[in-house]
């Protein structure tokens, strides 16, 4: 008689487990248009489903926000906008776990409000720097009084490897001052400038693109170092890896009061790793 309610109380356990894990399976889980899995409860109380919207350190992929990259100096933010529920103005409570590829805890937020001030959006971030963080695939998850109402899923590639793609990119940055009106060819072509007022260096990148292998847009930055070697101005591009021939300009200003004479670096870095730079002087 005991075996046999031993037997009937395992049977049970095992009967409640598989209800649990099928309650918290996603079953009851709906899919947005940028892939937020939103609790249905939760995404029929809107005209327009609310949504996770995760952004790099250097903006938002126009065309796909659940690719990244392990990069030096860099991070994830994820957002995740909704209108809050009146009825209970009181009190609030989430909190925002970020899970690594094998479902393991990374980093978890919690945002509590408790002086009756709205909570319209709610954000976190993690960084995503090599020596934190490891490729794979990680998800993002937001609770509302410990009830999970959206996720998303991302993947991190692996810092790019300059050395290994060196021969698959040729590149070169002509320094100008401008255009002519007349023949629309580059005027002030060279390595030194003078402090001149509404004086502009422009530069040309031009970067013959061989990448083989490479997942999502090419990172680009056109950064400007000052004679100490600080980063002033950094213009991003995102770039299809698909693109045999690229060209980016960016330019500064060396008007007398915004810059001091002294030898200036520009500098081409792709997925965070320097890849061009030219010197020039200003004088």
């Amino acid at each position: 008689m005991k075996r046999l309610l031993r037997s009937s109380y395992f049977a049970l356990v095992v009967i409640v487990c598989v209800i649990m894990t099928s309650c918290m399976s996603g079953s009851d889980e709906v899919v947005t248009d940028n892939g937020t899995l939103l609790l249905a409860s939760f995404a029929t109380e809107w005209d327009e489903s609310p949504a996770i919207l995760l952004k790099g350190t250097y903006g938002v992929d126009p065309e796909n926000d659940t690719l990244f990259r392990v990069m030096e100096n860099t991070g994830i933010t994820a957002e995740f906008n909704f209108m809050p529920d009146s009825s209970n103005p009181q009190s609030d409570l989430w909190h925002i776990d970020w899970l690594d590829a094998e479902g393991e805890l990374v980093y978890r937020k919690k945002v509590k409000n408790a002086s009756g001030d709205t909570i319209t959006d709610v954000s976190s971030y993690i960084t995503t720097e090599p020596a934190t963080r490891l490729p794979g695939r990680y998800s993002v998850e937001f609770y509302h009084f410990r009830e999970r109402i959206a996720r998303k899923f991302f993947t991190l590639e692996p810092a790019f490897d300059a050395e290994a793609h060196r021969d698959e990119i040729q590149s070169s940055i002509i320094l100008y001052r401008g255009v002519s009106r007349k023949t629309g060819k580059r005027v002030g072509e060279g390595t030194s400038f003078n402090l001149h007022k509404k004086r502009k260096v422009r530069a040309l990148v031009k970067i013959e693109n061989n990448l083989s292998g490479i997942s999502g847009p090419l990172l680009l930055n056109v950064c400007w170092r000052d004679p100490d070697g600080n980063v002033f101005y950094n213009k991003v591009f995102h770039t299809s890896p698909q693109e045999e021939r690229i060209e980016l300009k960016s330019y500064i200003t060396i008007e007398p009061g915004s810059r001091d004479p002294g030898r200036y670096t520009v500098e081409v870095d792709l997925f965070g790793v320097k890849i061009r730079e030219q010197h020039f002087v200003v004088e």
